[in-house]
């Protein structure tokens, strides 16, 4: 199932046990106490990193999602679903990279068969690294602007991660308004997990 759903971008909308997931009261709690009570779940994605020589460049997550420095409400959430460690390729933070804004990226292409991707403009060498080490079911939670890949996995398994998108909705809302304002045609939308404070309305 896991390959099934492997990189789809709101698996919540497809299956019930994602839709509880997001629902799950400890991840509100810290949703709510991170962006406050206007929470949009945004989006959920399984993650599978194969077994062999696979990795992934150093890289922003708002770079991903189109974020800059004045829309940054926002966070992921990485729930392991098996076993992690270096050896498999676990995720790495870079520290203190949060701090430094949105940095360039380039394409790093795939080389000798690995997967690269987009690549901040950052020396790694230089900068202390950390790696992320959830056992099943534990998660991790990182900043948009936090500098971060993964090692290469140099097992036979693959290693699978849930990863869900968390963003504050006033700031999504004005977005969509950009959007409609300039076309009718279709929205793709996150879903809130609570009803806004504010009255402002849903999209689901």
């Amino acid at each position: 199932m896991a390959a099934a759903l492997a990189n789809g971008p709101k698996i919540h909308l497809l299956r019930s046990w994602a839709d509880r997931l997001v629902r799950h009261p400890r991840l509100l709690e810290i949703a709510t106490s991170l962006l406050g009570p206007d929470v949009l779940f945004w989006s959920t994605s399984i993650f599978v990193e194969p077994g062999g020589d696979t990795d992934l460049a150093w890289h922003q997550d708002a770079l991903t999602h189109e974020l800059d420095d004045g829309d940054l409400a926002a966070f992921r959430v990485r729930l392991a679903l098996t076993p992690t460690s270096p050896e498999n390729g676990t995720m790495r933070f870079a520290a203190r990279t949060h701090g430094d804004g949105v940095l360039r990226h380039h394409r790093a292409g795939h080389a000798a068969g690995r997967l690269r991707g987009e690549a901040a403009d950052f020396d790694a060498s230089a900068t202390e690294r950390h790696d992320v080490v959830p056992r099943p079911g534990q998660c991790s939670l990182r900043n948009m602007l936090v500098v971060h890949g993964s090692g290469l996995n140099r097992t036979d398994e693959p290693r699978v991660d849930a990863v869900i998108l968390e963003r504050f909705y006033g700031a999504v809302r004005v977005h969509l308004e950009r959007f409609l304002s300039a076309s009718q045609s279709n929205v793709a939308t996150g879903q809130l997990v609570r009803e806004p404070a504010h009255g402002a309305g849903t999209h689901g």
